[in-house]
């Protein structure tokens, strides 16, 4: 977990990043920093005396009279033990050997669409086979892919059961909505806290320059009661029993993510059971996380999912994650690093010196902050998320198929090579996302839901075999007996 950033902005009473506000932003933080009164975030009023919150105090994170701060059925001590001990995010950086594979990958795919190398459908310099469609099978001036994503659902028979779609699919529709606006560039669904570009740390990016060109649609989804899997802590049997398709299929699983808001796994040369995102069901649009309820959660973990690391990965070191590469002579000013994670909306924040004064890049989907201060990926990370696409994703015959619905959410069959949906083809049924339920044993009557089943082209990939990333034990974990499978007991 990389060392987590305490210090935040004192006052937000200044409408632009002045030089007095900019002092402030590095020096402390405040709770009740939004003043939106009527914003979904409510926070507790700042204490002018907590040293904590100035960087000058050493002593433990959290102090009396600090409220709890609880996340699925974790509570922590405090906001701050939260942030401390990486709450934000569970998903595991990069090791150093695991980075220079990665960046080799990329470097490669560069160069073979820049045409200074011949195609290599499969393989990288190195011949080490990859799991995607190989390197340039994608035209992105033409082809706009879109991602067959099935949501599992899964409570404990009470907590959590409100997020199915059976029973409310506003939360998962929004959400699918969120992430089609964040990947394609566009403004989000809820209101930021800055009101214009003057109120933003730095300029944004241009729509085009920020549009990945990639997009999501409601494939699937289930329903399931288990506790030991609403717990997070079967990992390995939930997404084993309840994994569809492989690694061009994104699976997302609801639960309470382990007392985490999140985390995902990197694509890997080859199929793994634990590829896909985990979100706490609180962070879906309207939940209840406050600071953490739009949706964008999802769209920072599905950042990992297409191969992204954190903002403040590579620390002052940077640049961050290629996110210096950039359209020649715009954003010459851009941060593109932080000495260590930014939380709320710190506004001017700049910790790291010797990058010409440039603010930390907080507005990015993958830094720590609020949901209503991140906004934009960066085009050096549209471009590497397009070439993770292609290296480790894309399935030929069955990825180019897939289109947005008009609802903006449902799967449609069809041709992508348009910059809209493309009508269904004579014959060709749209793909409605279908519901289905894992009873919880023992039963008698197993609930009764239509299920419209999913329509793919002949020949499309069934399941991918159940490996293990890179790091992870080879031979498969004891487990118990699946609760709500295989008539265990749920209450354990």
């Amino acid at each position: 977990i990389p060392q987590t950033e305490t210090m935040r902005v004192l006052s937000r009473n200044f409408t632009t990043p002045t030089a007095l506000s900019l002092l402030m932003a590095n020096l402390a933080y405040g709770h009740d920093r939004h003043h939106h009164g009527d914003h979904r975030h409510h926070h507790d009023e700042f204490e002018s005396n907590d040293t904590r919150r100035l960087g000058l105090f050493d002593g433990p994170v959290c102090q009396d009279g600090d409220p709890t701060y609880t996340v699925g059925h974790v509570t922590y001590q405090c906001v701050f033990d939260f942030e401390e001990r990486g709450g934000n995010c569970r998903s595991p950086d990069r090791t150093t050997d695991e980075k220079i594979v990665d960046d080799e990958d990329f470097e490669f795919w560069k160069e073979v669409k820049k045409g200074k190398k011949g195609k290599s459908r499969k393989l990288t310099r190195t011949g080490r086979n990859l799991g995607g469609c190989g390197v340039d099978c994608v035209d992105w001036d033409r082809t706009i892919i879109t991602v067959p994503t099935v949501f599992h659902v899964i409570h404990d028979g009470k907590d959590g059961e409100k997020y199915a779609y059976a029973e409310n699919p506003r939360y998962i529709e929004d959400q699918i909505k969120v992430m089609n606006l964040a990947f394609r560039g566009k403004e989000g669904m809820f209101p930021k806290y800055y009101r214009n570009d003057s109120e933003r740390s730095y300029p944004g990016y241009k729509e085009e320059d920020s549009d990945t060109r990639i997009q999501f649609c409601l494939q699937e989804t289930t329903q399931t009661n288990n506790r030991r899997y609403y717990d997070d802590d079967r990992e390995f049997e939930m997404k084993r029993d309840l994994r569809v398709g492989g690694m061009e299929t994104l699976n997302v699983y609801v639960n309470t993510a382990g007392g985490y808001l999140g985390y995902a796994y990197f694509p890997e040369s080859k199929d793994s059971v634990f590829d896909g995102v985990t979100l706490l069901n609180d962070s879906l649009p309207g939940g209840n996380a406050n600071s953490f309820n739009e949706g964008d959660t999802m769209t920072h973990e599905v950042g990992h999912w297409l191969n992204l690391d954190h903002t403040h990965f590579n620390g002052c070191k940077g640049p961050g994650d290629y996110m210096n590469e950039a359209p020649p002579g715009d954003y010459v000013r851009q941060k593109t690093n932080e000495d260590r994670a930014s939380f709320g909306c710190p506004i001017g924040r700049d910790n790291c010196n010797r990058d010409s004064g440039q603010p930390n890049p907080i507005h990015n989907f993958m830094s720590y902050v609020d949901d209503d201060c991140m906004d934009e990926f960066s085009p050096g990370q549209v471009v590497k998320m397009r070439a993770a696409w292609e290296l480790y994703r894309h399935k030929e015959n069955y990825s180019e198929f897939f289109s947005l619905a008009s609802d903006g959410v449902k799967c449609v069959f069809g041709s992508q090579e348009t910059d809209e949906p493309s009508p269904i083809p004579s014959g060709a049924p749209s793909v409605a996302p279908s519901v289905s339920f894992v009873p919880t044993a023992p039963f008698t009557d197993a609930p009764t839901v239509s299920k419209v089943p999913t329509f793919f082209p002949t020949g499309s990939p069934s399941a991918g075999p159940t490996l293990f990333p890179t790091g992870t034990p080879s031979g498969s974990p004891m487990v118990a007996p699946k609760c709500g499978v295989t008539g265990a007991d749920c209450e354990e």
